[in-house]
């Protein structure tokens, strides 16, 4: 598989099984916080209980989105950034705080974003 076909099947999916969440970052400019959001597809899914092992804990959930939106925007410092540790996906009525991110990569290019997130 191709990075290329990869990130394809991905974003089909997403559109298929996925639904529209926010990825926000909150910065502080002195007393003044300001954020910046970009619209995402993405899959949410809880861990199995096999799954909690390490920094998962019961409740946590993973979020897939595909690399495609970032690689399109300038979300909030350059083309292609990484969500990180202390952003927020905001799915209908939830807020969510990523926790750990899982780049996946294919051949060193960029294919899947896993995002472990509490909330």
């Amino acid at each position: 598989m191709t990075p290329s076909s990869a990130i394809t099947a991905l974003d089909r999916q997403l559109r298929k099984h996925g639904h529209d969440a926010l990825l926000r970052r909150q910065a502080w400019a002195g007393t003044v916080r300001t954020s910046a959001d970009l619209p995402v597809r993405v899959c949410l899914r809880g861990y199995r209980p096999d799954e909690l092992t390490g920094g998962i804990v019961q409740g946590d959930s993973e979020i897939v989105i595909s690399p495609t939106e970032l690689g399109a925007s300038a979300w909030p410092d350059g083309a292609g950034e990484l969500p990180r540790q202390g952003d927020v996906i905001i799915s209908g009525s939830r807020s969510l705080a990523v926790i750990a991110v899982d780049p996946r990569y294919i051949g060193g290019d960029l294919v899947r974003i896993n995002l472990q997130v509490r909330g």
